[in-house]
């Protein structure tokens, strides 16, 4: 790979967070604003371009206490608003677009599968 193609890859990786921090950070506002069924389907396109850009790596539901969001190390370079709007997004879907309920998870880190922050009540806790 030649240096100007990487450095077209890392623009275009910025751009992607970018457009995912703003989306994250929108999402309250979004979700307010539609019934359940289309704040799922909302949530559930927001996972589907976090995933497509590698941020969000697995979601683990089955088999586990507490669901597991596994995500890259991108996590460790985005703002807090952005890591809570992943977390509420994940609830939003597991939660089939419902505001009124929670569900506790846990976000693992992709390298060390190691929790690194924890969200219950609808609050985000980074370890």
């Amino acid at each position: 790979m030649s240096a100007s193609s990487g450095q077209l890859l890392r623009g275009k990786w910025k751009d992607c967070m970018k457009q995912l921090a703003i989306a994250a950070a929108l999402l309250p506002g979004l979700v307010l604003a539609e019934g359940d069924s289309a704040r799922f389907e909302t949530c559930r396109a927001k996972l589907k371009a976090a995933t497509e850009i590698g941020f969000l790596r697995n979601l683990e539901v089955e088999g586990q206490t507490v669901p597991r969001v596994t995500v890259s190390p991108t996590w460790d370079n985005v703002d807090f608003d952005v890591k809570q709007g992943l977390v509420e997004t994940v609830n939003c879907f597991l939660m089939t677009g419902k505001t009124d309920r929670f569900i506790n998870l846990d976000v693992i880190d992709s390298r060390t599968n190691k929790r690194i922050a924890r969200y219950r009540s609808g609050q985000l806790s980074v370890d």
